[in-house]
């Protein structure tokens, strides 16, 4: 038994060890405040002394074209590593090396359970550089958001001061882009040019036209003043490309309502000029008018009337209610009595507004019957048909009395 013991112990020392490396690289990967360098130039550290002989251990992470080793670190033939990951593609290697010649074990000098180990830490390695990819996405589509955000602000705010809309533009462009310490951004509308203070004509730069009706007004340019990496669009993010087409469309829309607003306040004004002057036209017509059924009515009393008086006179009592009525027809020329009744109640046909003319003017159904050459019971059903049109069936009102009241209302 006693001989067994210390194998026992010793395996068990191992394991201990490399749970402590497990849980170190574990809290590590859970402060995100560390950004990945950080957190490799850590892991490197941990891992000589989590291996069977520690002495002689040394580790090399190699991850995206950067090195990190651990201290005294130089490479061997005799080495355990692991791929780290991302997605399908390989992101880079974790490797352990043993300086001296150790016996053989599970996999060379080194443990199957350091295989598992090392393999462990490179799949934490691979889904921290995930996550911190997938942080670092979002908070690139919070910014964009962001800046699509306060532009619309700058627009509703300025509402149609194309110089504010567009300096407020410009001025947020910078910090929705990746490297916001080195951006510059410009837009050019028409002749005119609205600039960030640290503008340079750079050759790092990402452009998008502003267009209208397929016309082109102007442009966005955002410029990085120094080289960086290249990603999808130079050294540009896909969805910042994404970004300045909106910004274009949006700047667009914003030129198109306020040239619209504009031609819109030009025709307003223009609208009102011309209903100044029809007003005064229609006045001066109202009183043309008023003027003309003057001097008729004056004619009327000094040619017409005398006629009628001599008429009469001479003329038998069928005659003299003939010219009576005719007389106060004439009379209707400046009171038209016909023509206001007959906008009132469209319904009422020239049959029936004649007969309205006869009875408002006294004539009794015999008188009406005989002066148009009907039957009486004729004229009675044209009566009942007017007072059925007028909204007076079934009401106690007299209809001479009703369309003499009218025409008192209508003048």
């Amino acid at each position: 038994m006693g001989k067994n013991k210390g194998p026992v112990e010793q395996s068990m020392n191992e394991r201990e060890k490399e749970l402590n490396c497990l849980y170190n690289v574990a809290n590590l990967m859970n402060d995100h405040e560390k950004s990945l360098e950080e957190i490799l130039n850590v892991i490197v550290g941990y891992l000589p002394p989590a291996w069977q002989y520690p002495d002689i251990a040394c580790a090399r992470i190699t991850f995206r074209g950067q090195e990190y080793v651990s201290a005294g670190f130089k490479p061997s033939r005799w080495k355990q590593s692991a791929n780290i990951s991302n997605g399908s593609q390989k992101a880079g290697r974790i490797e352990v090396y043993y300086q001296e010649k150790r016996p053989v074990m599970d996999e060379g000098p080194f443990l199957k359970e350091e295989r598992i180990l090392i393999d462990t830490i490179a799949c934490q390695v691979g889904n921290a550089y995930k996550r911190i990819k997938l942080e670092d996405a979002l908070k690139e589509r919070i910014k964009e958001l962001g800046c699509l955000y306060g532009v619309s602000n700058i627009i509703e705010k300025h509402n149609s001061d194309y110089n504010k809309i567009l300096q407020g533009i410009v001025d947020l462009l910078p910090a929705a882009w990746q490297y916001p310490e080195i951006t510059c951004a410009k837009i050019k509308l028409n002749r005119e040019e609205f600039k960030t203070d640290n503008y340079k004509d750079m050759p790092w730069k990402q452009m998008a036209e502003i267009k209208i009706e397929h016309q082109i007004i102007g442009l966005i340019e955002v410029a990085y003043t120094k080289d960086m990496p290249v990603l999808d669009e130079g050294p540009f993010l896909k969805e910042e490309r994404l970004l300045i087409n909106a910004l274009a469309e949006r700047i667009s829309n914003a030129v198109k309502r306020i040239r619209a607003e504009e031609e819109l306040g030009i025709e307003k004004i223009a609208l009102e000029n011309k209903n100044i002057a029809l007003k005064e036209v229609l006045k001066k017509v109202h009183e043309e008018k008023r003027e003309i059924a003057k001097r008729v009515q004056a004619n009327v009393d000094k040619i017409i009337m005398p006629i009628f008086s001599i008429l009469e006179k001479n003329a038998n009592s069928t005659d003299v209610s003939v010219l009576k009525l005719l007389k106060k027809n004439l009379e209707e020329v400046t009171s038209p009595f016909t023509n206001a009744i007959s906008k009132e109640f469209v319904s009422l046909s020239p049959v029936e507004i004649q007969i309205c003319n006869y009875i408002k003017n006294g004539f009794s159904t015999k008188d009406i019957a005989q002066l148009r050459g009907i039957a009486v019971t004729t004229v009675s059903r044209h009566r009942e048909h007017i007072r059925e049109k007028l909204n007076l069936k079934n009401k106690n009102i007299n209809l001479v009395t009703y369309l003499n009241s009218f025409k008192m209302e209508k003048e």
